[in-house]
């Protein structure tokens, strides 16, 4: 029996996209950069622990040393062409939810009702108004030592808010200086960390955490739900508009872990690396 049965008669919501907000502070820091910095290293078929790595703060634990797995998180079967844009969309105006329901479910043209959620909204979820579209509209922020711990923990972020219903998933930073240190004197992710005195930039492990579904998932692609049997629950599928199929899958277990997924007629047999997220874009 397969570990995982991807049902694809069983659509869910439209995915509008993914996105992250560009803020001061992140203008900031983008602005010490040279007009053309050197991009860093990208190859890989995964991302996992000791893949991406950023200037610690003092507080943060020591960052791993092991596998450096970084760049386009994409492992296809059979093998496809892909676009490598990012797929983001904000062209929405989300609605404040209250006790009363709403006015009106008309939106002007060109925008969406929608109900705005972030945070412990999480636990909200199952109680919106189900007339409207949910739009997951910050992540929460971390601790400014960008470890493969919070990354994690991101990920686990993006599959309640996306299970419960999410049309799109947005991250907070897009870029911070080395430390993560913010006007309010805390400290906070990003998905770039720039090093004013060496003007230049890296990437860390949340933004290939979020690269794993914006890179293949494009905007209006439908969540399919997934089934299991026997424990394997940590993935998300997604229907994209031109037929594709794309499934991301995490191991959390310290142990290479071969997988069976059943999609459609044909059954894909991959060996996930241990403590990783592995992203496959399948034709069905």
């Amino acid at each position: 029996m397969p570990d995982v049965f991807v049902r694809l008669d069983d659509e869910r919501q439209e995915v509008e996209g993914f996105g992250a907000a560009f803020n001061e502070m992140g203008w900031l820091a983008l602005a010490h950069l040279e007009e053309s910095p050197s991009a860093p290293r990208s190859s890989a078929s995964s991302t996992r622990r000791g893949s991406a790595r950023a200037s610690p703060r003092a507080a943060c634990p020591s960052a791993p040393t092991t596998s450096r797995a970084t760049g386009t998180p994409t492992t296809r079967s059979p093998v496809i062409s892909s676009s490598s844009t990012s797929a983001s969309r904000t062209t929405w105006t989300p609605s404040c939810r209250s006790s009363a329901p709403p006015r009106s479910s008309r939106a002007p043209p060109g925008r969406r009702p929608g109900v705005g959620v972030q945070w412990h909204g999480k636990g909200a979820l199952p109680f919106l108004h189900p007339e409207l579209r949910i739009y997951q509209t910050e992540q929460e922020c971390g601790d400014g030592c960008n470890d493969w711990r919070y990354a994690r923990y991101s990920w686990d972020l993006m599959t309640r808010f996306l299970l419960g219903g999410a049309s799109a998933y947005h991250y907070w930073n897009i870029a911070l200086e080395s430390g993560g240190v913010i006007r309010w004197g805390c400290y906070q992710n990003s998905l770039v960390v720039v090093d004013p005195a060496t003007r230049t930039y890296e990437y860390t492990h949340e933004y290939y955490v979020l690269k794993h579904v914006s890179h293949a998932v494009a905007p209006g692609a439908r969540l399919v739900s997934t089934l299991s049997y026997t424990g394997y629950e940590n993935q998300l599928a997604f229907r994209n508009p031109d037929g594709l199929l794309v499934l991301v899958v995490q191991n959390d277990g310290g142990s290479d872990l071969p997988i069976s997924i059943l999609v459609g007629d044909q059954v894909v047999r991959p060996v996930l690396p241990a403590d990783s997220l592995s992203t496959f874009v399948l034709e069905v």
